[in-house]
């Protein structure tokens, strides 16, 4: 049976960690089998690194990383995925934004082989000026990868594979 990593960036996120872990165990983890959940520290000012570790006393299957200082979300990101143990990982925001039931479709297609499983937002409940600044802003910014990879991506699994899927939240 393979195993998934969830990997989850921390940075001043103190006050939803322990509403995470619970979505998560109440949701999706007894459903996945072997997994391991890897929170990573980016810096965080709060009490993020004492609730962290509360959960990994609470459950053998979660890894704490803490980083000298914030490097930012993307450097955190990585820094989880090399200490990673799983056949495949995940991405997850730790501030509540995602479904967490999102990540049993996502680890079904890549157990078909999918390379690459993209989930992409198919409508948004946020405050509008949240919605707006992202449409002015994106187009400017954009790169040519764009016409591969969906503005909207939210979350992508890394693996071996053969092929890309998407699934839709």
């Amino acid at each position: 049976m393979s195993k998934i990593s969830i990997v989850v960036p921390v940075y001043y996120n103190s006050d939803t960690l322990m509403l995470l872990y619970e979505d998560m165990k109440a949701k999706i983890l007894e459903q996945l089998g072997d997994y391991e959940l890897v929170f990573v520290d980016d810096g965080s000012g709060d009490n993020s690194w004492e609730i962290m570790n509360q959960i990994r006393e609470m459950d053998a299957n979660v890894q704490c990383v803490k980083l000298s200082r914030n490097f930012g979300e993307h450097a955190a990101l990585l820094a989880g995925l090399n200490v990673c143990t799983g056949d495949c990982a995940v991405t997850k925001q730790a501030d509540l934004q995602e479904d967490s039931e999102i990540i049993l479709e996502m680890y079904e297609s890549w157990k078909k082989g999918n390379k690459v499983v993209l989930a992409v937002r198919e409508e948004r409940d946020e405050n509008p000026v949240k919605v707006f600044l992202p449409i002015c802003t994106t187009p400017l910014c954009a790169k040519p990868s764009t016409k591969i990879c969906p503005r909207a991506a939210a979350t992508a699994t890394f693996s071996t594979g053969r092929s890309s899927a998407y699934c839709s939240f």
